[in-house]
């Protein structure tokens, strides 16, 4: 390819244009902000961590990959905190993968395969797609493409060994980005050396091990100096193993039950099982070798479910089916008009094809021994076989199919050119079984329907409703979980206070699924404000379950039962909500113990308007609630002392200042009693409830 720098030049150009065109398309895409929840959320919220000046990112051992962390903060200070420019400087780099994808296919293939490589690699959306998001495999392409560039190079008949030290140092800055890659760079190193067992060979592969090393000491030497231990990279694997890997695994990502599937959730949670099954403390190291045992324990014990299992995940790394993990590049590449409706390339052409290269003929300046550079792509496969499948997670695989594809598509264009195929026979007999697995539909769920959800959810919340109908109008035709999209719109429009809209939405997905607590919860809350309690009771009744705190369920319910005058029956789920202990804030205690008082309970709103200001001292409503609680109850003192408090935080509270007055009154303070009603019909001189009691108490 460097005989041709015009092409060279004209492919990368081309490659720039379209993923800085699709950058352009989708930056803002509602879908595509970084969230806290989300992957992406969390890598920019370390990002800007290191930004602020903790470069060690302590106290703990790295839980995620570490390298795309101080990639994204470095891109960052470069684009001024812009996450536009962060997502352009993908891309840029992206297109340089493209290009040393050409350069690599050139070196190993011969010039047409090389440039047919490129031109797979920047036809593959999938690579672009990632190249827009702000996580780790944003980078994977192109130090996947690195990394093979330069063992080309290393691996050459005559290249220097200070090559293969640079290979080594570019493999371990992407095991350092994707650990499963590890195995895979261990194996073309231990290749390195067999076969071709000599003084060179070995030199080789010593310096390859050399240049990994380098690049993984400083993340090893920080864990170990920031928080005690020696990890390699980040402690994560053991975790990641055994979601890949239990008798409840499918091969995709699956939560562990006790864990949350968040990033934060799982570094968290992981420690709090693990400890928990062991019953002592255990350090970062020791919880990923605890999953790794409890993983490896499932496959010893049922060797043929897990062997059916890895079989099954194999064949989705293959496949080309989209396997989403945070966002789905089905739903962009198909619901979005973007660019990606011309990128079309993916594995069911680069993995028959790239097959089929591996076994093309060779240039005199390929890899040598060639089988210790080929081995990586199949190895990587297994990788990430071995764990669970994502479709992010197999990009280093298909940028080295790229290179084999471009090879296998050359070759059968000789072939067929000059008439002879001989020699042809098996490679396409394992091209075509490839192509089978490929392209076989495995029935598993890519995402789109999910993602279709979400933005209809999020058009609405954005305020842009009618295009929020009109999606969900096409959405609901061929949806595989018509009530989970029914629910998910019908609580957009809840939360913008539509509940004309919001209720026949969760009455239709109540239908749907009958036995769904989240969305009898919801129904029951939206008929509940709508001045419907007799039907909300229905639903709330049958909300048990609900993802929601158990004080809250109980609330509404009692307001429901008390809106249709079951008032003994209201009193007791008031009282469940006020022994539950999840109302986690002051309001909640306030909105409760208020409920009480309206239903004459003073003893439970004392209990509930206690917890209030034991949460928010500051509250003032909760002091004014509590003097009348104590009020009722004939404890004078204590209604005086939260009715002062009340006013003290609240100067421009009149109620408070009456309640006091008519407490004075009651206790034949009179003067006290007139001052009080004074300042209150000051504050609101149209209070006439106040005016009525500074009558009842004027003299004569």
């Amino acid at each position: 390819m460097s005989r041709r720098p015009g092409v060279l030049a004209l492919l990368f150009a081309a490659s720039l244009v379209a993923k800085l065109l699709l950058v352009w398309q989708l930056h803002d895409h509602p879908l595509l902000q970084p969230s806290g929840a989300l992957d992406d959320g969390v890598y920019l919220a370390l990002a800007r961590r290191v930004l602020a000046g903790d470069l060690a990112l302590g106290p703990d051992v790295y839980f995620v990959s570490p390298f795309y962390v101080y990639f994204l903060a470095g891109a960052l200070a470069l684009c001024g905190g812009s996450l536009l420019g962060a997502r352009a400087l993908q891309a840029l780099l992206g297109a340089c993968g493209v290009v040393l994808v050409a350069a690599t296919g050139r070196q190993v293939f011969g010039e047409r395969s090389g440039l047919a490589a490129g031109c797979l690699a920047l036809l593959t959306g999938v690579l672009s797609f990632n190249e827009v998001l702000l996580l780790q495999s944003a980078v994977d392409p192109v130090l996947t493409a690195l990394v093979v560039f330069l063992l080309a190079l290393a691996l050459a008949p005559t290249s220097r060994l200070r090559l293969a030290t640079l290979a080594g140092l570019a493999g371990g800055l992407l095991v350092l980005n994707r650990p499963n890659a590890l195995p895979a760079i261990a194996l073309v190193a231990v290749l390195t050396a067999a076969l071709g067992w000599s003084r060179r060979g070995l030199a080789r592969a010593g310096a390859l091990s050399l240049g990994v090393a380098l690049a993984l000491a400083p993340v090893a030497i920080r864990n170990r100096v920031v928080a005690g231990e020696w990890i390699l990279v980040s402690s994560h694997g053991g975790l990641n193993f055994y979601i890949g890997n239990n008798a409840l695994a499918d091969g995709s990502y699956r939560s562990v039950p006790g864990i949350t599937p968040s990033i934060e959730g799982q570094a968290r949670d992981a420690k709090r099982v693990a400890e928990s099954a062991v019953g002592h403390t255990l350090s970062a190291a020791q919880v990923s070798d605890y999953f790794y045992r409890e993983a490896l324990s499932w496959i010893l014990s049922a060797p043929f479910e897990a062997g059916g299992l890895f079989v099954r995940k194999l064949a989705y790394v293959l496949n080309q089916l989209d396997l989403a993990l945070n966002y789905s590049y089905s739903y962009f590449a198909n619901d979005e008009q973007t660019v990606l409706s011309l990128l079309r390339i993916g594995p069911w052409l680069l993995v028959p094809l790239g097959f089929l290269g591996f076994l093309a003929p060779r240039t005199k300046d390929a890899p040598d021994p060639y089988g210790a550079w080929a081995v990586f792509a199949p190895a990587y496969a297994v990788s990430v076989a071995a764990f669970f499948v994502s479709s992010r997670y197999r990009l280093p695989l298909l940028v080295m199919l790229c290179i084999g594809a471009g090879a296998g598509l050359s070759w059968l264009v000789e072939a067929y050119g000059s008439r002879r195929f001989r020699g042809l026979a098996v490679p396409l007999a394992g091209a075509g079984f490839l192509a089978v697995v490929a392209n076989v539909g495995l029935g598993v769920d890519h995402g789109r329907a999910s993602e279709r959800t979400e933005m209809v959810a999020r058009l609405i919340a954005d305020g842009r409703v009618d295009e929020g109908r009109a999606l969900l109008a096409r959405a609901e035709r061929n949806h595989p979980q018509p009530a989970l999209l029914a629910y998910r719109a019908a609580r957009a429009f809840q939360d913008r206070g539509d509940l004309a809209t919001a209720v026949p939405l969760l009455e239709k997905a109540a239908a749907l699924e009958p036995g769904a607590p989240d969305i009898r919860y919801a129904l029951g809350l939206a008929l509940l404000d709508s001045d419907r309690p007799e039907a909300a009771v229905r639903h709330l009744s049958a909300s048990s379950g609900a993802n929601a705190p158990e004080a809250e369920r109980r609330f509404a319910l009692a307001r429901a039962l008390a809106g249709v005058a079951r008032d003994d029956e209201a009193r007791v789920e008031l009282r469940a909500a006020s022994a539950a202990t999840d109302a986690a804030s002051g309001e909640s205690w306030l909105a409760l113990g208020r409920f009480a008082l309206r239903l004459r309970d003073p003893e439970l709103a004392v209990t509930a308007l206690e917890k209030a200001v034991a949460i928010a001292p500051q509250l003032a409503p909760a002091h004014e609630g509590l003097g009348l609680a104590f009020g009722y109850l004939g404890r004078s003192s204590d209604a005086q002392r939260h009715f002062e408090q009340a006013c003290r935080l609240d100067p421009g509270s009149a109620s408070a200042r009456l309640n006091l007055a008519v407490l004075f009154a009651r206790g034949g303070r009179l003067e006290e009693a007139r001052a009080r009603a004074r300042e209150a019909l000051a504050i609101r001189p149209d209070y006439e409830q106040a005016r009525v009691l500074l009558r009842e108490l004027s003299p004569g």
